[in-house]
């Protein structure tokens, strides 16, 4: 995996993915969207604050980890998504929108989606969220 959205213990809110976009890898991979039931562990990773896009929203609770060095894999629940993306492709997917991936939600503690591609490579993509009471 090279990006996990997670859900902290006991937060009593729900994370859903609302957008993802990939410009350009720098090789052809295959990404994937997981549903895990586990979370990832391991390997190197950054977790990058999240940006609020409304400012009276309150501050996020999911944890976003970017890996560097790839992680064991958490326990896979289904591939939610799957596609071939190129060197120089943008891929935008408004999951439920303009696609036939409905919204991946993650509930629980524990619980992750992560994206997932076959090979190392380097690229630009955001990830949107919303964050709700439950």
């Amino acid at each position: 995996n090279f990006l996990e959205l997670s859900n902290p213990a006991a937060s009593g809110r729900t994370l859903r993915v609302t957008l993802q976009m990939l410009c350009k890898p720098s090789v052809l991979i295959r990404w994937r969207v997981r549903k895990q039931s586990t979370l990832d562990s391991g390997g190197t990773s950054t977790t990058p604050t999240p940006v609020p896009l409304d400012a009276v929203n309150v501050a996020t609770v999911g944890i976003v980890k970017l890996y560097t060095v790839a992680p064991t894999l958490g326990t896979l629940v289904g591939n939610i998504w799957s596609q071939n993306v190129s060197g120089g492709d943008i891929v935008e997917d408004d999951p439920g929108i303009n696609s036939p991936l409905t919204k991946p939600i993650v509930l629980a503690a524990g619980q992750s989606v992560a994206w997932n591609s076959d090979v190392a490579f380097t690229a630009q993509g955001v990830i949107e969220f919303t964050d709700d009471v439950s």
